[in-house]
């Protein structure tokens, strides 16, 4: 199961890997091979057979059968065939399938149209692959689309775990960016589309235009990307939000893209000439176009005639363009002509079926249509309330309002009043009511919502929310991840996670016991940071000079310091890991001890790493506890491979999980360096019980590993157990790896334990 972001590349994925492995068939002395690096060689003879879910839904009978059968997919390949005069491949097809030579491409597992399809689909899925099962199969589906049912009446359209392991696109990193950039001028060049311009000198603008803070957390989704790139190409800038980027891009797609494909400018657009000749404007066909687009997606949702869901009929496009010109049928034939042959903003998919370039285009046009709704908040809110199928509508149309309306507070506002009202609720559908809340305020912008007192209420409000959906542990984890993202960029406002210190916890002095042995370890009372340290708090140190200042560092850390010149976190450009409330991660041993060293000259405080045994008393209580929260595993406490976030959530969002003493995270998220040496020379570990005085604490030797504890997103629940111990080189910057302080003396901001 391959799961991504909107415009993260699933289906462009799919498609490169098909076309690959059927050019090498035909071709197998051309290299196509080379473009998937790790693929097998033995299997280079593998068969690429890619199906359209959205399509395949599209030819289900209605009503549809009782039952889910093999067969039914095998039907719709085999009308497929035959109409493309194809049909004498379905035999020598069919025998690939039986050998187990296949490889089955399922694009669009959350594209298909109403609650039974989706349903009908799956099942049809797992008939095929039980009838066939020999063959190695891929299924692509959004990510917040691939989770639990968000009600009774909602399908669970999540597939076998064992069966179909999860897999998550990754945003492009810095690397990627600046590579598609390159690439997309070098290929606009190569096919003569730019005569005498400067292609390097294109590259870097648009490479220093998508660095805005703005714009730059767009450009690691790939779709995004393209749109940036071709607006860039065409208008030589690039706009101040995602509605007018969208807005430009369906702008360059309707009248311009007849141009930009030829790289000149030519006369006025066809299509604007036929608008001219019934004094129509464009607006006016823009209006169309948006109605259109957002009866297809309230389709799509679930209600609605079925012939239309996968996108846009002919005879209804045909129709709403007819009454631009008093219902002129032929200038409506002659408008879609031109359309479907010289802009790029409609595609014919099939003969009278209709589609934008990608789902993200429908929802940006249904969202324009619902942005001049006079009930826009009573509307939407109750949008929101069908599913995640709307959230990207109401978010862009929230954009739209303000961007291109100059809409800053009335409906905006009144939407986010409506999503989080005074009078809270404790169900699913309210908490998400209240995430989306959060993003629509990040999609207007913090400083359009600051501007009365109404829009800081309402953001006070909000933030209120999220800290309660985090500490409450509500919705899925992966959901809950995503929420904690929208409470960083709001401004998460919890004690001890934004703030330069830490909130400490005291840890009484005394017996516990420690290992898989169950050893008894005696310490002086210390207080742990409740949280690992966040990005946020670590941005202090890298903003104040930490890491210029020698006097932070180890002498073997300054020496790696002036040998590599490091200037911040490994990730600190990645935006899925550099979140202000998630643990920094990317530093090594040294930079967490440097860290540590400058905070404690900061605040006149004593701070340091944790040794493993503090570390361990904190996490195990005194009870010898397999886990932090108990002896059982239960994977809804931690942000472990088991919860399938895949990445490190917000600080704290797995409150279930906590210590005994109230420190969050022991278990999960991120590994956390330990000031204890793991040995000396080698990855061995030094022997249990753990004794203070073998030398295990002392400074010297630091080139040897250093103890790591606690397991991360990435690791099963063993690793997660207290007991369960590791070590790296002090030199590793792992995005699996970040650290928490202690204080010792403990400071007199400890808090007294939680008492659980």
């Amino acid at each position: 199961m391959l799961t991504g972001e909107p415009g993260g590349g699933k289906s462009t994925f799919a498609g490169h890997l098909a076309h690959c492995l059927a050019a090498h068939l035909f071709q197998p002395e051309a290299g196509w091979l080379k473009q998937l690096p790790h693929w097998p060689r033995a299997e280079a003879g593998t068969v690429p057979v890619l199906v359209i879910l959205r399509d395949f839904a599209h030819n289900l009978p209605d009503p549809l059968p009782r039952r889910a059968e093999a067969h039914h997919l095998w039907d719709f390949i085999q009308r497929r065939l035959e109409a493309q005069r194809l049909d004498f491949v379905a035999r020598p097809l069919a025998q690939v399938l039986e050998d187990g030579r296949a490889l089955l491409l399922f694009d669009g597992l959350d594209e298909v149209a109403t609650t039974g399809q989706r349903a009908f689909v799956r099942d049809a899925v797992m008939a095929f692959l039980n009838r066939y099962p020999d063959n190695r199969c891929l299924v692509t589906c959004r990510i917040l689309a691939y989770q639990p049912p968000a009600g009774p009446d909602e399908p669970d359209l999540r597939l076998p775990p064992a069966d179909f392991p999860i897999f998550e696109l990754a945003p492009f990193d810095e690397a990627k960016i600046d590579r598609f950039i390159a690439a997309w001028y070098t290929e606009l060049a190569r096919l003569g589309s730019m005569p005498g311009q400067d292609v390097g000198g294109l590259t870097r603008k648009l490479r220093a235009a998508v660095r805005r803070p703005d714009l730059w957390r767009l450009a690691a989704n790939p779709l995004l990307l393209t749109v940036m790139a071709l607006v860039h190409t065409h208008k030589g800038r690039l706009p101040d939000a995602r509605a007018l980027l969208y807005e430009d891009t369906v702008d360059v797609l309707l009248w311009r893209w007849e141009q930009v494909k030829a790289g000149g400018q030519g006369d006025v657009p066809p299509l604007r000439q036929l608008l001219l000749a019934v004094e129509r404007s464009e607006l006016d066909l823009k209006k169309v176009l948006w109605r259109l687009a957002y009866e297809a997606h309230a389709q799509a949702g679930g209600a609605g005639d079925k012939e239309e869901m996968a996108g846009i009929g002919e005879l209804a496009l045909q129709k709403a363009l007819a009454g631009l010109a008093g219902d002129d049928w032929n200038w409506a034939r002659q408008a879609m002509e031109v359309m479907k042959l010289r802009a790029g903003l409609l595609l014919e998919r099939s003969p009278g079926l209709f589609t934008f370039p990608h789902r993200t285009f429908q929802e940006y046009l249904a969202g324009a249509h619902l942005s001049v709704q006079r009930n826009f908040a009573r509307q939407a809110a109750g949008l929101a309330g069908q599913g995640a199928t709307w959230r990207e509508v109401i978010l862009l149309a929230t954009g739209r309002l303000v961007y291109l309306a100059g809409d800053t507070a009335d409906k905006p506002l009144a939407l986010v009043n409506r999503l989080c009202p005074t009078q809270e609720e404790d169900n699913d559908t309210a908490w998400r009511n209240a995430w989306l809340a959060g993003d629509a305020l990040r999609e207007m912008g913090l400083n359009w919502a600051q501007e009365d007192d109404w829009g800081r209420e309402l953001l006070a409000r909000v933030r209120g929310r999220l800290v309660a959906l985090l500490e409450g542990g509500k919705l899925t984890p992966r959901e809950r991840a995503e929420a904690g993202d929208t409470l960083a960029r709001l401004g998460d406002p919890r004690p001890g996670v934004g703030a330069l210190e830490p909130e400490l916890i005291l840890v009484p002095a005394g017996t516990f016991l420690m290992g898989d042995d169950k050893h008894e370890i005696t310490l002086d009372a210390f207080a742990i940071a409740r949280y690992p340290v966040t990005n946020a708090q670590f941005r202090f140190f890298v903003e104040d000079g930490g890491y210029e200042n020698q006097v932070n560092w180890t002498g073997e850390g300054w020496q790696y310091q002036e040998e590599y010149s490091w200037t911040g976190p490994r990730y600190w450009d990645n935006e899925s890991l550099n979140q202000a409330n998630q643990p920094v991660v990317g530093v090594s041993w040294y930079e967490a001890v440097a860290y540590a060293n400058w905070l404690s000259r900061k605040t006149g405080k004593s701070y340091r790493l944790p040794t493993e045994a503090e570390w361990e008393r904190a996490a195990r209580h005194t009870d010898g506890r397999e886990y932090p929260w108990g002896d059982e595993w239960q994977e809804d406490r931690a942000n472990s491979k088991e919860a399938g976030v895949g990445r490190p959530a917000a600080v704290g969002a797995f409150p279930a999980g906590a210590a005994a003493c109230g420190a969050q995270d022991m278990g999960g998220n991120v590994w956390e360096w330990c000031n204890t040496r793991y040995d000396d020379e080698g990855d061995k570990p030094y022997p249990m019980p753990y004794r203070a005085d073998d030398g295990r604490e002392e400074m010297r030797g630091t080139r040897s590993y250093r103890v790591l504890r606690g397991g991360a997103f990435w690791n099963d629940h063993d690793a997660l157990r207290c007991a369960s111990r590791s070590g790296h080189l002090p030199l590793s910057r792992s995005d699996l790896v970040g650290f928490r302080v202690v204080s010792s003396p403990f400071s007199p901001l400890a808090s007294e334990p939680s008492g659980r």
